[in-house]
């Protein structure tokens, strides 16, 4: 388990002499879960290839957009970020404000570490990668079926969810997370 100082002395860049880390670290986290195109992405060619089964697999999102905000805020130290509204299901432009004074920014989501362009391109940008893993995958599946059923989904439902689309995103997920530098097991609790 990491806690805060952990973290911290992972980045000695930002501590400043006689101030409390706290006091000095304005973090921002950047979620490439919000770069998914919109649900109301009209193109025949992503329906025809399962768009709306396949929701939240790697193609789905708009990942060249998400890299170049990526690549603007690491040039800059600002970007205008969209956020995600779940009661919509849907992305919301330019709705975060990063600026220079978010001296770390977290960015998280499960493509990171891809060798699949343009996800490919993000290894160079970040200070640094970590993957954050469940030693069984059997169990992490279990935990996203019972979330499908506990959003009204039938127990049938949820079972093809989970063996239609989000096993193997968690799949490819773990094949490529040999390229993260530091690579943490999840434990159950």
């Amino acid at each position: 388990m990491m806690d805060s100082s952990t973290i911290l002395a992972r980045c000695p860049e930002t501590s400043i002499r006689g101030k409390p880390p706290w006091s000095i670290i304005v973090l921002v986290e950047l979620a490439s879960e919000v770069w998914r195109k919109s649900r109301h992405f009209n193109d025949w060619k992503l329906d025809a290839a399962g768009f709306v089964r396949r929701r939240g697999a790697d193609w789905t999102f708009d990942a060249a957009g998400f890299v170049q905000a990526v690549k603007n805020l690491r040039g800059s130290g600002k970007a205008s970020v969209p956020s995600f509204d779940h009661a919509v299901g849907d992305p919301v432009p330019d709705a975060i404000n990063v600026c220079e004074e978010n001296r770390i920014t977290l960015v998280e989501g499960n493509y990171l570490l891809l060798d699949i362009a343009p996800w490919n391109e993000l290894r160079d940008i970040f200070d640094e990668t970590w993957h954050i893993t469940c030693n069984d995958l059997d169990v992490q599946m279990a935990r996203v079926e019972r979330r499908h059923m506990a959003t009204g989904n039938s127990a049938e439902l949820a079972a093809q969810r989970v063996n239609g689309n989000d096993r193997p995103n968690a799949e490819l997920v773990e094949q490529h997370a040999r390229h993260a530098d530091v690579i943490i097991t999840s434990i159950q609790i």
